[in-house]
């Protein structure tokens, strides 16, 4: 199931808001984000994902 939830997230990562977010959240060296990483998926359909997979086992 973990195959599958990353690949479906995977699937919808965005270059262009993954550079925003990371500039956003301060992900560089000796910044208070930094090693953070991002896909570039915004909170709804990230929230969308999550209920899709509420009920999974981990």
């Amino acid at each position: 199931m973990y195959t599958e939830i990353l690949k479906e997230l995977l699937s919808l990562k965005n270059e262009k808001k993954r550079l925003i977010f990371e500039r956003f959240f301060k992900t560089k060296k000796g910044e208070y984000g930094e090693g953070d990483k991002f896909l570039g998926i915004d909170v709804p359909t990230l929230k969308k994902i999550a209920k899709k997979y509420k009920d999974i086992d981990f």
